[in-house]
C-alpha cells in the first residue's frame, strides 16, 4: 500500500511525458508569432502556453506547449483561420477554455476539444477591420462570457458580442464616432463583483469613463481627461478595490503613467510618472507576489537613442511609484512585441513568455523564468533529472488518444508491470507483464474506461516508473 501511495502521490504531480530539458526558452514556430496566450488549455492543473501565428492573415496556425507542470513543453500545432489577439477563455461553460481569435475582419472562437486541440470554429461578429478584443467577461450576467470588442478603422466603435449560449452571438455597439478610436477593458471596478468596462479615446471631445455595469442600465462615470490611451485595470495599493493605469506616448522612448486610485465614489489621481525609456506597457502582474501589481514595458530604439531594444521589469514600490527592477535585451524590434505571464514551473511565480522581437529570430518565442527573488532569467529555476528526461522518449504510447487496442513499446530497458490511472489516482487497469517485454499491447475497448485523460504508469525491470498522459476516446 505504501508503495501504491507513492505512485499515486507522483502520479498527481507528473502528468505529461518530458519533452524537453528544463533549461530550454526559445520555442521555434512555423511562423511569426502574432500572440501568445497562458492558460490551463488541458485542464490538468498547469498552464500551457498558445501562440497565434499569424502574417498578413495567410496560412495561419496555432500552436499549443503543453505542460508538464515542471516546465517542460510537448509542441502541437494545427492549421487554423486567425492568429491574432488570442484570448483563451469558456465561452461555452464546459470548464475548458476556448480560443477566441480574430482575422481582417472578424471575430471568432475555436471550441476546446477537449484532447489538447481546437474544435470546430464559431462565428462571433463581423467588423469593417482590424478588430481588436478589449476583454472576456460575463457582462449581461446570464451565465456565459462576452466579448468586448472595437474596430480601429472608420467608423470608430467598440461593444459587446453578447454570447447566448447556444454558439451564437448577439453584437451591440455602444459607441460609434467617425473621427477617433476607441480602447476598452472589461473588470470589475466596484464591490458589487460584476465586470465593468473603461473606456480610453484619442477623440478631444470625450474623457476617459467608466460604464459601471448593472445591465441592461450602465452607469457612466468620468474620471479622467482627454488623451489618455489606452488605460488598463489593476490593483496598485492593495485594497479590495481595483484601480486604474492611464498611459499616454509622449515622444518616440518615453511616456507618461498615471494611477488611478479607486476611492469606492471616484478615482484619485496619486502619482504621475514619466518613463523616459519605456514606450509601451505590455504585462501587468504581481510579479514578487507581494500583493502589490507590477508592470513590464518594451523599449526600443528610435531617433538614435543610446538604448537597445529590450523590456524593462518595474516593481510597484508601494507608494503610487514603479522602481525600475531589470532590464532584458531581446534583440531587435519586430512587429508587435507582446508580453504574457503564468506561473509554468509550479512554484506559485509568474514567467513571461515575450514573442514579437528579432532574438534569436521572429519566428521564436522566448520563456523568462520568475527566480521568485525579483528577476527573471533564462533558466527554470525548478530541476528536471536529465537522465529522467531521457527515459520518458525511450517509451512510447501509441495511438494516443486510442479507442481500441494501445501498444506500449520501450527502447530502454523490459516493461513488467502497467497501470492506467484516472485523475483521482485510482487505477482503472493493471497488467502485469511476465515475462518481461519490450513491447505490450493492451485491449482498452472492454474495459471500464470513459472517455477523458488518464496517467499511464509503466514500470521498468530496473524499477524506474516511466509516466505517459494517455486520452481514451471511448466513441472513436
Amino acid at each position: 500500500m505504501k508503495r501504491l501511495a507513492e505512485i499515486i502521490c507522483i502520479a498527481l504531480l507528473i502528468i505529461f511525458q518530458y519533452y524537453t530539458s528544463q533549461s530550454q526558452t526559445i520555442f521555434k514556430v512555423p511562423k511569426y508569432p502574432y500572440e501568445t496566450c497562458i492558460a490551463d488549455y488541458d485542464q490538468d492543473g498547469d498552464n500551457d502556453i498558445v501562440v497565434g501565428c499569424n502574417l498578413n492573415f495567410e496560412d495561419d496556425t496555432i500552436v499549443f506547449f503543453i505542460n508538464d507542470k515542471w516546465g517542460n513543453f510537448e509542441q502541437q500545432q494545427f492549421a487554423a483561420n486567425g492568429g491574432g489577439f488570442i484570448y483563451c477563455k469558456d465561452l461555452t461553460s464546459d470548464n475548458y477554455p476556448d480560443i477566441i481569435t480574430r482575422d481582417a475582419d472578424s471575430i471568432f472562437f475555436y471550441e476546446n476539444d477537449q484532447y489538447i486541440g481546437i474544435g470546430t470554429g464559431y462565428f462571433i461578429k463581423n467588423t469593417y477591420g482590424n478588430p481588436y478584443l478589449g476583454g472576456i467577461a460575463d457582462i449581461n450576467k446570464d451565465g456565459y462570457l462576452d466579448v468586448v470588442n472595437y474596430d480601429i478603422t472608420t467608423p470608430w466603435s467598440w461593444g459587446v458580442a453578447f454570447n447566448n449560449g447556444d454558439y451564437t452571438f448577439t453584437d451591440t455597439a455602444f459607441v460609434e464616432n467617425n473621427e477617433t478610436w476607441y480602447r476598452t477593458t472589461a473588470g470589475s471596478l466596484n464591490n458589487d463583483n460584476q465586470p465593468d468596462i473603461l473606456v480610453t479615446t484619442l477623440d478631444q471631445s470625450e474623457s476617459v469613463y467608466i460604464l459601471y455595469n448593472d445591465y441592461p442600465n450602465f452607469e457612466k462615470q468620468t474620471i479622467a481627461t482627454p488623451d489618455w490611451n489606452p488605460g488598463y485595470i489593476l490593483n496598485v495599493n492593495n485594497d479590495n478595490l481595483n484601480d486604474v493605469l492611464l498611459e499616454r506616448p509622449l515622444y518616440i522612448g518615453s511616456t507618461w503613467i498615471v494611477n488611478m486610485i479607486n476611492k469606492d465614489d471616484h478615482f484619485q489621481a496619486c502619482d504621475t510618472l514619466v518613463f523616459v525609456n519605456g514606450t509601451d506597457i505590455r504585462n501587468i502582474c504581481d510579479y514578487n507576489l507581494d500583493g502589490y501589481d507590477d508592470i513590464t514595458m518594451n523599449v526600443y530604439q528610435a531617433n538614435n537613442q543610446p538604448i537597445e531594444d529590450s523590456i524593462y521589469i518595474y516593481f510597484n514600490d508601494q507608494n503610487c511609484g514603479y522602481t525600475h527592477v531589470q532590464s532584458i535585451y531581446m534583440g531587435d524590434y519586430y512587429w508587435l512585441p507582446t508580453i504574457n505571464s503564468g506561473d509554468l514551473n509550479g512554484d506559485g511565480y509568474p514567467e513571461l513568455v515575450v514573442q514579437g522581437y528579432s532574438m534569436p529570430s521572429p519566428d521564436y518565442i522566448r520563456i523568462l523564468w520568475n527566480n521568485g527573488e525579483g528577476h527573471f532569467i533564462d533558466t527554470n529555476s525548478v530541476y528536471v533529472h536529465q537522465n529522467e528526461i531521457e527515459i520518458q522518449k525511450q517509451i512510447t504510447v501509441y495511438p494516443n488518444p486510442a479507442s481500441g487496442s494501445l501498444s506500449i513499446t520501450s527502447t530502454a530497458e523490459k516493461i513488467i508491470d502497467i497501470k492506467i490511472l484516472d485523475l483521482n489516482g485510482r487505477i482503472m487497469l493493471q497488467k502485469e507483464v511476465s515475462p518481461e517485454q519490450a513491447k505490450v499491447n493492451l485491449n482498452l475497448k472492454d474495459t471500464q474506461l470513459r472517455s477523458g485523460l488518464y496517467l499511464c504508469i509503466i514500470q521498468l525491470e530496473n524499477e524506474v516508473l516511466v509516466f505517459k498522459k494517455l486520452i481514451f476516446n471511448k466513441s472513436g
